[in-house]
């Protein structure tokens, strides 16, 4: 299994065999279940989340959520927290991956996470397969920022994509993260704007 293998490395954190584009898929490559690299025997790992990771994988996304200026109350934060929990652990291995950076100096917790999920859609004469992938919940501790644990973790969830034949992949990039996404072939397309209507995010008034 490659979540039992650790490398080492001078080059950024990237997991095995991971994939720098979105433009193509292998499908005949086996369908990557886990992955594990790191930078030096002391570094953080890069590999696969696994069911007991979803406490930390939720808290990791919490801290995306409040960087990009969400404001709950206590209560409103728990009830989502064990939502995020309850869903990963179910839903993972299925329908969605989750990539994730160990802390070196503490054990069971998590410095860097991305999810990977997949959806079907009507197809269209571009892509018949209508299957799309969606790219969210990236998040790196301030801590381990600039250490290309973002581009690693990016790169594994690529990697899955690829594995299970998905080569449309979408994401919605927050200013900081717009040049990795940019630099791994993600733009806005030819075919529209992309719009979205919801509840809690409602369009600016005239």
């Amino acid at each position: 299994r490659s979540s039992d293998l650790i490398t080492t490395s001078s080059s950024p954190p990237r997991c095995r065999g991971a994939s720098s584009s979105t433009a193509s898929s292998s499908p005949s490559r086996p369908p990557v279940r886990a992955c594990a690299v790191s930078l030096a025997p002391s570094g953080p790992v890069v590999r696969s989340a696994r069911p007991d990771d979803a406490g930390e994988v939720a808290r990791l996304a919490e801290l995306m959520y409040r960087s990009l200026g969400l404001v709950l109350d206590d209560e409103a934060w728990g009830r989502w927290r064990s939502s995020a929990e309850a869903t990963v652990s179910a839903r993972l291995g299925a329908d969605l991956t989750v990539v994730v950076a160990e802390d070196p100096g503490a054990s069971g917790r998590l410095v860097a996470c991305g999810a990977g999920v997949i959806s079907a859609r009507l197809p269209n004469p571009a892509h018949a397969s209508a299957r799309v992938g969606y790219i969210q919940w990236m998040s790196t501790e301030p801590d381990f920022r600039r250490r290309g644990f973002a581009r690693a973790v990016l790169g594994g969830l690529l990697e899955w994509f690829e594995s299970v034949g998905v080569d449309n992949v979408e994401l919605h990039a927050s200013p900081d993260g717009k040049a990795l996404y940019r630099s791994e072939g993600f733009w806005e397309g030819r075919t529209g704007l992309a719009l979205r209507r919801r509840p809690w995010d409602p369009a600016p008034g005239p």
